[in-house]
């Protein structure tokens, strides 16, 4: 029986919290310069990349406020071209979309 979407919506939720928990109170630098968080983050974007992969577009465009390609594309970069991510990018998603992105998905229903 395959998963259900909603069940891939709410991975993407907790995946979002636990990146904002992680890096709470940190800045760009505290963030780089810490292995384990950094790694942790980087894991759990991943993650939101891979279960946001799984959403049908059926659903994907019921709620276009969701950067759903992006998100996907980020999450291949960040696993098969690793050495290719742009920390002002990674430091973004963190910041700003990850944020955006909790907001969004807690609109999901």
């Amino acid at each position: 029986m395959p998963r259900e979407w909603h069940l891939f919506a709410r991975d993407m939720a907790e995946a979002c919290e636990k990146v904002q928990r992680y890096c709470k109170g940190m800045d760009e630098h505290d963030f780089f310069a810490n292995e384990l968080v950094h790694d942790a983050v980087l894991r759990n974007l991943t993650i939101i990349g891979e279960a946001a992969s799984k959403v049908p577009a059926e659903i994907q465009q019921q709620y276009d406020e969701v950067e759903w390609r992006k998100i996907v594309a980020f999450r291949n970069v960040a696993m098969h071209e690793y050495f290719g991510l742009d920390r002002d990018i990674v430091w973004d998603v963190i910041s700003r979309k990850v944020p955006e992105l909790s907001a969004s998905l807690a609109n999901i229903k």
